[in-house]
């Protein structure tokens, strides 16, 4: 029968401690490491072709589109894009001045036609050019634009009475509570 022992009877080979240098590993570890790069290089290299064809069929694609883009139509566009924010803030001032619109026509007296209106919202004054065929129209214009909670000050100019005709002009100077929406 055989006998098995766990310790070694015969040293086969003395290792040395340490770094174990042989031309057999080098060799390989060196081919291994070119052939890495190599790998590497020929991966980029394809990459690069790849890209330079994206960017080429990129090109190719953005010139069609410049071919059909019509240069008219956009400047047209652009235009309307502008007037469409001119649009939005007079609409927005439109908000400030409706609820004066509203009050002038409300206490304004049938017979009197204002033809001028001039509002300066930031100081808060309307200057009306005004005209009636009826002196007592104008009086009682004149009153009540000086008796109105909403019109801190009344001031008539250049006031012309002749031939039946009243040409007047009107500065108000509004309350701001005027200027908010109800």
């Amino acid at each position: 029968m055989a006998q098995i022992s766990l310790s070694p009877t015969q040293k086969t080979k003395e290792t040395k401690k340490g770094f174990n240098f042989t031309f057999d590993k080098f060799f390989w570890n060196v081919f291994g490491f070119v052939l890495f790069i190599f790998i590497i290089t020929l991966l980029l290299f394809l990459y690069k072709g790849y890209l330079q064809n994206n960017a080429k069929l990129a090109e190719e694609e953005l010139a069609n589109i410049r071919k059909e883009r019509d240069i008219d139509f956009e400047r047209r566009m652009v235009k309307d894009f502008r007037k469409l924010f001119e649009v939005n803030s007079l609409l927005q001032d439109h908000k400030t001045v409706v609820p004066v619109f509203s009050y002038i026509e409300s206490s304004t007296h049938p017979k009197v036609v204002f033809q001028k209106f001039e509002l300066d919202v930031s100081s808060k004054t309307l200057n009306l050019s005004g005209i009636t065929d009826d002196t007592m129209a104008f009086t009682i214009q004149s009153e009540v634009f000086n008796r109105a909670a909403e019109i801190k000050n009344s001031e008539i100019t250049n006031l012309n009475v002749g031939q039946g005709i009243v040409n007047f002009n009107v500065k108000l100077t509004l309350d701001p509570s005027l200027f908010k929406a109800k």
